[in-house]
């Protein structure tokens, strides 16, 4: 069953204008997207004026476009809400076989959809930006930040560059007060798209620093703002996202940076081996 607010949207349809049709139906489409942007944004995209998005709230009986754009925010936390996710997983399942097998199924069509659609044109700029950067700044908050220390690790093995922004106490923003057109910043998340990810990435791009974007669809918002995009399929159903094919693409883009140099990957790689027997630090 359809939620309400597309029932409402369905329903108004035949009224609207033509220009609030094309609107709507954007709105239909893209809500989850839509919610990260403007009337002005969205009439662009669609190539209408600001007026005619804004009026289509008033249609739908919204007293602004705020107003209709916090309903859509309603809507997509409640459809990626842990308990309705969890709830679709288990639905109609009697063991923890077929769980098992649903979720190993979902993990190998991630990693075969992502390998078709890998842009690797997009890769190669990614990996010859953050080989070229004065520091590497890397973003991933809530559970995108175990993909976020994937490649921090990675990084530092190969470059030596990478700085990983750890969230807890608010002070991103002095995490970030030296970033600027000399450094890179790699900005992760994946639906539902961390706001305050949003935020870094888009101050990063206003003082002139290149941006990598990793997510999980072309059209994501963090996609929209990224100078580079890189796409990794996360669907599962379960209460969190599967990162198999996102931590598999950052696998191709380290290796990708330490083939395009690889006497400064080898060289940085020795010295890290010797530190590691001073340190005993395997057994």
């Amino acid at each position: 069953m359809r939620p309400r607010l597309l029932q409402q949207i369905l329903a108004a349809h035949a009224r609207l204008s033509k220009g609030q049709r094309r609107a709507a139906d954007y709105l239909y489409q893209n809500y989850d997207e839509a919610v990260f942007l403007t009337a002005g944004q969205i009439a662009e995209r669609i190539g209408l004026s600001t007026s005619t998005v804004t009026r289509l709230a008033g249609a739908l009986g919204y007293e602004g476009f705020p107003e209709l754009q916090e309903a859509f925010r309603n809507l997509v936390r409640a459809e990626r809400s842990t308990v309705s996710r969890l709830e679709e997983a288990t639905a109609g399942r009697r063991g923890g076989r077929d769980v098992v097998a649903q979720v190993f199924a979902s993990d190998l069509e991630n990693l075969r959809r992502t390998h078709g659609d890998v842009d690797r044109d997009a890769l190669a700029r990614a990996a010859d930006a953050i080989r070229g950067a004065r520091q590497v700044y890397v973003v991933g908050l809530r559970s995108a930040h175990a993909v976020a220390v994937f490649l921090h690790f990675g990084l530092q093995l190969t470059l030596g560059t990478s700085r990983l922004l750890v969230p807890g106490i608010g002070d991103l923003p002095e995490q970030t007060a030296e970033l600027d057109s000399r450094d890179v910043l790699v900005a992760i998340s994946f639906a539902r798209y961390t706001r305050q990810t949003y935020e870094v990435l888009t101050q990063a791009k206003g003082r002139g620093a290149r941006t990598v974007v990793i997510t999980d669809k072309a059209t994501s918002p963090l996609a929209q703002q990224g100078d580079v995009a890189l796409v990794a399929r996360t669907d599962l159903k379960s209460i969190i996202e599967s990162y198999v094919a996102p931590l598999s693409l950052v696998n191709a883009l380290v290796t990708l940076i330490a083939s395009r140099n690889p006497r400064r990957s080898m060289r940085r790689l020795a010295e890290l081996e010797g530190r590691w027997k001073e340190v005993r630090l395997y057994l």
